[in-house]
């Protein structure tokens, strides 16, 4: 039997790949090209809702 983990233990090795993949993740988001992509999408949803809230309101 494996004791319970408590704090202060070294985490088990499945804990330690989850917290690196976040921390991959996180780091992955923060690069430049990825950045520009995501802010362009988001202005082009952006401009596509005023679009539709405009053409909504005229008829």
């Amino acid at each position: 039997m494996h004791k319970p983990y408590r704090w202060g233990d070294v985490p088990p090795p499945a804990v330690h790949r989850l917290k690196q993949r976040r921390q991959q993740r996180e780091v992955g988001l923060r690069t430049e090209p990825e950045q520009a992509q995501l802010v362009a999408v988001l202005r082009e949803l952006l401009e596509e809702l005023r679009q539709t809230k405009l053409s909504w309101i005229d008829e």
